[in-house]
């Protein structure tokens, strides 16, 4: 596999056929961050309880996203997804090798999230950024 140079977060039109719309770069990232509960499930002796994997929480993903200029309406979207909209919509993340003028998509990471955070940020003269944190529903998926 190639070295990753960036990565883009894409968030679907939720159609029959989707879609899946640019929103933007992703200039940091944290996650995802899950997690499993544990439940003791039998009491073997005074020493030993057996314990067994329970629900799996996918976490959430933290992202800085530098914006795509051509991509506004898209924006509109997330923003429409974080103010009015309680259910998940499907995102993905691609891992991206090569130069601009001849992208290789290296992997995929596809999940349903809903929108738990969102803030824009335009300092000065610098390019719009966001901040994005989405809470994952159910198991991303890798191809």
């Amino acid at each position: 596999m190639a070295k990753i140079s960036r990565i883009k977060l894409s968030m679907s039109d939720m159609q029959e056929t989707p879609v899946f719309n640019e929103i933007g770069y992703i200039t940091s990232m944290n996650g995802p961050s899950g997690s499993r509960d544990v439940e003791s499930v039998a009491y073997v002796n005074a020493d030993a309880y057996t314990k067994s994997a329970g629900a799996l929480d996918a976490g959430q993903i933290s992202l800085d996203v530098q914006y795509d200029a051509d991509s506004a309406a898209y924006h509109t979207d997330l923003e429409d997804h974080f103010y009015d909209t309680v259910d998940a919509v499907d995102f993905q993340l691609e891992y991206i090798s090569g130069p601009e003028s001849a992208p290789i998509v290296e992997r995929t990471l596809a999940f349903s999230a809903i929108v738990a955070g969102y803030s824009v940020s335009k300092p000065g003269n610098s390019k719009m950024t966001a901040s994005i944190s989405l809470d994952i529903s159910g198991k991303p998926t890798r191809s």
